[in-house]
C-alpha cells in the first residue's frame, strides 16, 4: 500500500475540520481551551466508530481535540489509536501516529509554550567557558569603586533606617556626589564620578526642590561651587508619588514576578551619558508580594541586579529597619532590615543609619541632650572591602549631613550650650551665674541643659572671653560674645565651618 504523505495542519484547516468556535491561536494560549472542550466531547468522540470515508476526518477532529484540551503527545497518539482499534475498518496505525505528529506540530509551533523544553540532560553550561585558563595567565582587574573603599560600582546596596533618620538625605547627598565629585557629607570620597537617576517615591516636587537648594547652598558656602557647574546635565531626579512604579508583583498564580517597570527604568538610565548610580527611595515603595517572605524578597533584588547588571550602574535603595533596631543597647549589624533576611543577604553592600547606641555616645563624647543631632552612619555588609569604624554625621537645622570627629562634635555641643548661654543675657539682661543655673537650667528650664552642664559652659564661656563678670559679679556679655552672636544670625553653617570659638583677645 502506497503511504500517505505527512502533511501538517493550520490551526484555520484544524478549526474548519472540528467546526470550534475558538476565534484564533491567541485565544488557546491564554489557557481558554479547557472551557471550550469539555471531557465529554472527547467521551463523544472516543465512541464514534467510522467506516471508510469518515476516519480521516474524525481522527483529525479527535486529534486536534485532545491537543486544544491540553493532552500530550504521547497521550494523544495513543487515545486515537485506541480510538482506531475500535472502527468497522481501522486505518493503519502508522497513518494515525503521522496525523497525530503533524496536528501537534503545528500547535508546537503555534504554541510553544505548551511544550517546555526537556533540558535535564543538557549541560547548564558550556564546560570550556568555565577553564580557569583566564585566571591563572592574566591579572585580575581592579575594583572600580563608587564610594572609595567601601561601595564597588555596579552592584546593588541599601541604606537600612528607622523613619525620619535622614536617609533620603544622605542618598540625595550622595547623589549630588556622584555627579559632582565632591566628599559626600565632608567625608567619602567619590571613586568614579558620572551620571545620575533618582526615584524619590515618597517626596514631592517641591520637597525635593527645597533639600536640593539646602544641599547646594552649603557646598557653595564650602567653596564648591565651581564643582557643581553643570550638575544638571548629570543629575536627573524624579518623584513618583502617586505613580505605581512596582518591580516585583504578585502574579495571578500567586508567585511574585518582575515587571515591566524594570525594563521602563532600564530604558531611561540609557538616556544619561555615563551613568554611575541608580537610586530607588524608599524600596517599600517599589516592591511587591510579601516583604516578610525571602522567596519575594529575593525577587525584589533579582529586579534590582536587573538592573545593576543592564546599565553598569550601582543601585541603592532606602529601607526601614525593624523594630529590634529601636534599642540604643543594640548595636549596628546586617540583621536590621525590616522583614526577611533575603533582602540583606541578596545585597552586597549595607550602611545603617541609627541614633548613636549608648557606646558610640560614649565615643561621641557628646552630653545626652544633644544626641539628638546626630546620627552614626556604620556600614554593617560590604562583600568586597573591610568594614570602617562608623562616621557620626550632624543634622544641621536645615537637615544637611555633615561629618564630624568626636572632637568637632564635642566643640560644636559647647558653642552650642554656650549660644544659648549668651542668648538668654542678650534676652534678659545681665544676672549672676547661679540665676542663669537655677532658672534657665534643669529639666523645665529654657536652655534645655542641666544645671551642672550650665555651670560647666558658663566657665567655658569666660575662659574664652565670650562672657564677662562672675565671681559674685553679675554676666554680662563681653564684646567678643556679642560679635559670636552677630555670627551665629548667619546662616548656620557658615558658624558650622567655624572649626573652633573665637579666642580671647590678647591685651
Amino acid at each position: 500500500m502506497t503511504a500517505s504523505t505527512n502533511v501538517p495542519f493550520t490551526w484555520e484547516h484544524i478549526q474548519q475540520k472540528l467546526g470550534l468556535t475558538v476565534g484564533s491561536p491567541k485565544a488557546a494560549a491564554l489557557g481558554t481551551q479547557s472551557s471550550v472542550f469539555a471531557p465529554s466531547d472527547i467521551n463523544s468522540l472516543m465512541q464514534t466508530r467510522c467506516k471508510d470515508g469518515e476516519r480521516t476526518e474524525h481522527l483529525t477532529k479527535l486529534a486536534g481535540t485532545l491537543v486544544a484540551s491540553g493532552v500530550g503527545e504521547a497521550e494523544c497518539i495513543l487515545q486515537c489509536l485506541l480510538w482506531n482499534s475500535k472502527n468497522i475498518e481501522p486505518l493503519e496505525t502508522e497513518k494515525v501516529t503521522r496525523t497525530c505528529e503533524s496536528i501537534i506540530a503545528s500547535d508546537r509551533r503555534n504554541h510553544p509554550e505548551r511544550y517546555p523544553v526537556n533540558l535535564a540532560n543538557v549541560p547548564l553550561f558550556d564546560l570550556d567557558a568555565g577553564r580557569i585558563d583566564k585566571y591563572i595567565s592574566t591579572n585580575p582587574p581592579p575594583y572600580r569603586w563608587l564610594l572609595k573603599d567601601t561601595l564597588v560600582l555596579g552592584k546593588v546596596g541599601a541604606i537600612i533606617a528607622l523613619g525620619g533618620s535622614s536617609k533620603s538625605q544622605l542618598l540625595l547627598q550622595i547623589g549630588i556626589g556622584v555627579a559632582t565629585g565632591i566628599p559626600i557629607a565632608e567625608h567619602w570620597e567619590i571613586g568614579d564620578p558620572g551620571g545620575v537617576l533618582i526615584l524619590f517615591a515618597e517626596d514631592d516636587n517641591d520637597e525635593i526642590h527645597r533639600r536640593f537648594a539646602r544641599v547646594q547652598h552649603h557646598l557653595r558656602l564650602a567653596g564648591k561651587g565651581k564643582e557643581l557647574t553643570g550638575i544638571e546635565k548629570r543629575l536627573y531626579i524624579f518623584s513618583t508619588v502617586g505613580t505605581s512604579a512596582l518591580l516585583t508583583e504578585r502574579a495571578s498564580s500567586g508567585e511574585v514576578k518582575v515587571t515591566v517597570n524594570v525594563d521602563r527604568i532600564v530604558a531611561l538610565a540609557a538616556q544619561i551619558p555615563d551613568l554611575r548610580l541608580i537610586v530607588i527611595d524608599p524600596a517599600s515603595r517599589f516592591r511587591g508580594g510579601d516583604e516578610n517572605k525571602n522567596e519575594d524578597a529575593t525577587r525584589f533584588v533579582e529586579a534590582l541586579e536587573k538592573i545593576a547588571k543592564a546599565t553598569g550602574a550601582s543601585v541603592l535603595i532606602a529601607h526601614h529597619s525593624s523594630k529590634a533596631s529601636y534599642n540604643s543597647e543594640v548595636e549596628p549589624n546586617q540583621g536590621a532590615s525590616r522583614g526577611a533576611s533575603g533582602l540583606t543577604d541578596g545585597l552586597r553592600w549595607q550602611m545603617n543609619l541609627n541614633r548613636p547606641s549608648i557606646s558610640q555616645a560614649s565615643e561621641l563624647g557628646v552630653p545626652k541632650e544633644s544626641l539628638s543631632r546626630y546620627v552614626a552612619a556604620t556600614v554593617t555588609k560590604s562583600n568586597y572591602s573591610a568594614t570602617h569604624a562608623p562616621v557620626f554625621l550632624e543634622r544641621m537645622d536645615d537637615g544637611y549631613l555633615s561629618a564630624v570627629s568626636a572632637a568637632q562634635a564635642q566643640q560644636r555641643a559647647e558653642q552650642d550650650a554656650i549660644m544659648r548661654i549668651l542668648a538668654v543675657l542678650q534676652t534678659h539682661g545681665s544676672m549672676s551665674a547661679r540665676k542663669i543655673e537655677d532658672d534657665y537650667g534643669g529639666v523645665k528650664g529654657t536652655l534645655n541643659l542641666p544645671k551642672e552642664r550650665v555651670r560647666d559652659m558658663v566657665k567655658i564661656g569666660r575662659q574664652q572671653g565670650l562672657l564677662e563678670g562672675g565671681d559674685r559679679k553679675p554676666l554680662t556679655i563681653s564684646s567678643l560674645g556679642a560679635d559670636f552672636l552677630r555670627f551665629d544670625a548667619a546662616p548656620e553653617d557658615a558658624m558650622r565651618g567655624k572649626k573652633s570659638p573665637p579666642r580671647k583677645k590678647s591685651q
